[in-house]
């Protein structure tokens, strides 16, 4: 209501304006006063300007988690490992040979250690950020539910190896990695990573009421 007011008394003075009013010794000249008054109530009367969120800003949030963990993969293998004969002399002979099976599980991350406003691209609808793909962590081995399913030692062994149980495990991390790169969830979990990020920006957006689209483009997954 007071803008309004505010608005009407300018109004009346217009009327004044063009012969000015005598105030002691000076003539003010209300012509100008009624212009600048009036252009100042319509500024403080017309909506704001819609307020955007800044590339700098999208940078800030998301350096915020320097890593996104998406997913942790869980899979098992089999391994075999030392000597182990395939004729049933060699065998009986001859082996040391270990066969066990291995749990392991590997995190997949989004690296944001180089993102920056250069991967932010935006126009009056759509903010699209482009970040890297997930990557395949290492393989975390689960010692605890390691199972020894054979251990074949040959009548000729006398001196069996002690290191096939290491031998083993590093088997065992190289193929729970490949299974991690070539499962069909880390697609999934690409897609859900790109999720993460659109949601870890929109109650930015929100807050301000910039209702630009969020586009977020993942590239290659690393293994």
């Amino acid at each position: 209501m007071k803008k309004l007011l505010t608005i009407a008394a300018a109004a009346l003075l217009v009327g004044a304006a063009a012969v000015g009013v005598r105030i002691g010794t000076s003539v003010v000249n209300l012509g100008d006063a009624v212009t600048e008054t009036i252009s100042t109530v319509a500024e403080a009367t017309l909506p704001p300007e819609p307020v955007t969120v800044t590339e700098q800003a999208m940078v800030q949030a998301i350096n915020l988690r320097l890593e996104l963990t998406v997913a942790e993969l869980t899979f098992t293998t089999s391994v075999e490992t030392g000597t182990c004969g395939e004729t049933e002399w060699q065998r009986w002979a001859w082996d040391d040979c270990l066969t066990m099976t291995v749990p392991g599980k590997t995190e997949v991350d989004i690296l944001l250690d180089e993102f920056g406003i250069d991967n932010i691209e935006s126009d009056e609808q759509t903010v699209t950020i482009r970040l890297p793909g997930v990557i395949v962590g290492d393989v975390n081995i689960d010692n605890a539910n390691i199972t020894i399913t054979d251990y074949n030692q040959g009548t000729f062994v006398f001196d069996p190896d002690p290191n096939l149980q290491a031998q083993g495990l590093a088997e065992a991390e190289i193929d729970l990695h490949g299974q991690a790169c070539r499962s069909d969830l880390l697609q999934e979990e690409a897609l859900h990573a790109a999720d993460r990020v659109k949601n870890l920006l929109q109650p930015l957006f929100e807050a301000v009421d910039d209702s630009r689209t969020i586009l977020v483009v993942l590239g290659e997954t690393v293994c």
